[in-house]
C-alpha cells in the first residue's frame, strides 16, 4: 500500500511539474506586463508622461539574490506594481492596495516569510524588501506616514528600525502626499540583484531639513524624524 502512494504521489508531482513552465511563463509579469489586479485603484503614468518628473526628492536602493527565483519574481512585480504610481497632493498610499492579493494566479510565488513562529513559506514572500524601502523614501521626502508595522525578526536589506512588514488583510504599509504637489513612485528593477525606488516631483520642491534617528535599546530600535530641528514622527521596533 505504501508503494502503491508513493508511486502515486511521483506520479502526480511529474504531472504537476510538467505543467509549472507554463504557468510560469504565462504569469510571468515579463511575459504579460497588462496583469493588473482590479483593486489597484491608483492611478500609474506611462514611461513618456513619468519622464516629466524628474526632480528626485528621495530615492533607496535595497539588494537582493536573483538566485531566488520565486523571490525575485516576487519583487519583480511589487516593483512593475508601483512604479509610475501617481499621488496627488493629500492622497494616500496604500501598499497592499496597490500591489492587490498575492496569487499564484497573478504571477507570485512561495518564498520565506516571518512568521509569529519563525520562517514560513507562502505567495509573495519577500515584498516586504519594497515597503521597507518605500518607508524610507517617505520619510524622507517628508511625506505623512499613516500606517507602518515592524517584523518581529531582524531583516538584511535595510537597518534596525527602518524596515515596514505588510500581510495582506491585517498589515498595510501608507503614507500620505502632505506636499501641495503632486509626487510620483518610481521604481526600478535590475534582475542582477537591486531595486531601486524614488519619489519624484516635476518641479524642484525646497523641501525642510530632515533628519532620520534611530536609537538602540537591547532588541528595541525607536525611531524618529525631525523637521528642522522638531520631531514629527516616532515609531517603535522590536526584534526577536
Amino acid at each position: 500500500m505504501l508503494k502503491l502512494l508513493l508511486t502515486l504521489s511521483m506520479a502526480l508531482s511529474a504531472f504537476v511539474g510538467s505543467l509549472s513552465p507554463a504557468y510560469d511563463k504565462y504569469y510571468s509579469p515579463t511575459d504579460n506586463p497588462t496583469l493588473v489586479d482590479p483593486t489597484n485603484a491608483f492611478i500609474q503614468l506611462s514611461e513618456a508622461e513619468s519622464e516629466e518628473y524628474t526632480n528626485v526628492l528621495s530615492s533607496y536602493t535595497t539588494y537582493f539574490d536573483p538566485s531566488n527565483a520565486n523571490r525575485t519574481t516576487n519583487l519583480r512585480i511589487a516593483m512593475a506594481s508601483i512604479d509610475n504610481i501617481i499621488l496627488v497632493p493629500g492622497e494616500e498610499f496604500s501598499y497592499n492596495k496597490a500591489l492587490g492579493q498575492r496569487t499564484y494566479a497573478r504571477g507570485y510565488r512561495s518564498a520565506a516569510v516571518f512568521t509569529s513562529g519563525g520562517v514560513a513559506y507562502q505567495l509573495g514572500g519577500g515584498i516586504c524588501q519594497i515597503s521597507s524601502q518605500l518607508f524610507n523614501n517617505a520619510l524622507e521626502s517628508y511625506m505623512t506616514i499613516t500606517q507602518r508595522y515592524y517584523h518581529g525578526m531582524f531583516v538584511s536589506y535595510v537597518p534596525g528600525g527602518l524596515d515596514a512588514t505588510v500581510y495582506w488583510g491585517s498589515q498595510d504599509f501608507r503614507f500620505k502626499n502632505t506636499l501641495d504637489v503632486p509626487v510620483v513612485i518610481k521604481a526600478v528593477f535590475y534582475e542582477s540583484g537591486k531595486c531601486v525606488t524614488s519619489i519624484c516631483t516635476k518641479e524642484p520642491v525646497e523641501l525642510p531639513k530632515i533628519e532620520i534617528k534611530v536609537k538602540q535599546s537591547g532588541n528595541s530600535y525607536y525611531t524618529y524624524r525631525y523637521i528642522n530641528g522638531v520631531q514629527d514622527y516616532y515609531t517603535y521596533s522590536r526584534y526577536r
